[in-house]
């Protein structure tokens, strides 16, 4: 718990000055830190992955940059700690965007890319930096995408791409492929105003956001398809509704599914949230209930696995326009099974957080 919290002090910390030095000598950049801690009184399973991407503008139609990230996955047996499985890997990408078809609102881009990748598994205790089976991964791919600009510094993005070339090395084999593809939807931010819609209005006025009868959303969607990995498709999908002034009530769905395995877990939550809002930030509060179900196959034995969770979240949110926001949030759960019927008398701890874009649909105000 002490972990989470330290990263998340540390988040807020960056936030608010990281822009006026990324602004000076970069023009593009995206995130995203995913964690999960879920304790099922049988095992443990941990998960974090931090992806951080910058770029830099070259003139008006060209991108260059790259991509960094982190993460380790590990399942261990409570009841018998030496049966334990420990993935980390660590990657760096390199890409070049080049822009046209240009408009006011959107822009289309081709890019090609460069992947390299370090992979770690382990029966072990492990690090990022770690001993253990080693695998090393390198992948070249082209991609198309388009931007369609929400605002000034913010673009609804739209991708995919095409591996030319993957190539897995281990101890033993040396597999290559091609032919792979992944697609993503998300938001690009530009630290810098991007050439094409430098005429459109920048504002920061967070009053004006989360004002009763108006709307916001939240979304995501990612398939993860290369020789390296299981083909996993994730999605999470939410909208909130004020009620009132700072306080709104919202309905979230949240899904993943393994393509190879044939497993899945999918979930929906609802409840309110409390926003908290000063000069172009926010706190939020947020209390919710909700049902989740796993499917599992194990040894060509296939199962189900209900269950029903109440959780509480808080989060910070940097408003970047009058209608954008980063916002990062985390969460405290306390899951119950639901085979036969609910069972309050078992329950389940997870843990978790995350970092993302929000779009606030902002009702029109006199000022």
């Amino acid at each position: 718990m002490r972990h989470w919290l330290c990263l998340f002090l540390m988040l807020m910390a960056t936030i608010g000055s990281a822009q006026n030095l990324l602004e000076q000598y970069w023009g593009v950049a995206g995130g995203r830190l995913a964690g999960r801690f879920l304790d099922d009184n049988e095992d443990t399973y941990t998960n974090v992955l931090l992806n951080v991407t910058l770029g830099k503008t070259l003139g008006k139609d060209y991108i260059a940059g790259f991509g960094f990230s982190a993460g380790m996955d590990i399942q261990q047996n409570i009841k018998r700690p030496d049966n334990r499985l420990s993935t980390s890997r660590t990657e760096i990408g390199l890409f070049l965007q080049y822009h046209f078809l240009q408009t006011s609102r959107a822009t289309i881009y081709t890019q090609p890319t460069l992947l390299f990748s370090k992979r770690y598994a382990t029966t072990d205790a492990i690090s990022l930096s770690s001993s253990g089976d080693r695998i090393d991964y390198f992948r070249g791919s082209l991609g198309l995408g388009i931007n369609y600009f929400l605002t000034s510094n913010v673009a609804f993005n739209f991708s995919g791409n095409f591996s030319v070339f993957e190539q897995v090395t281990t101890e033993t084999d040396n597999l290559s492929d091609s032919g792979n593809t992944n697609f993503a939807i998300g938001f690009q931010y530009f630290i810098g105003h991007y050439k094409a819609i430098q005429s459109l209005p920048h504002r920061k006025a967070p009053n004006y956001a989360v004002q009763s009868r108006s709307w916001s959303v939240e979304a995501s969607f990612n398939l993860l398809n290369q020789l390296a990995e299981p083909r996993v498709l994730t999605m999470t999908l939410g909208t909130n509704y004020f009620l009132f002034n700072h306080l709104s009530i919202g309905m979230n769905a949240e899904g993943e599914y393994n393509l190879e395995q044939q497993t899945y877990q999918f979930g929906l939550r609802s409840g309110l949230r409390l926003y908290i809002p000063f000069q172009i930030n926010y706190l939020l509060l947020e209390a919710n209930i909700g049902a989740q179900q796993r499917r599992q196959v194990e040894l060509g034995v296939t199962s189900y696995h209900p269950f029903v969770f109440a959780e509480g979240r808080l989060g910070f949110g940097l408003f970047m326009s009058e209608n954008v926001a980063l916002q990062t949030t985390g969460y405290f759960r306390q899951y119950s099974p639901w085979d036969n019927g609910f069972d309050g008398s078992i329950r389940y701890l997870g843990l978790g957080a995350n970092i993302g874009i929000v779009y606030f649909f902002r009702r029109n105000i006199t000022k």
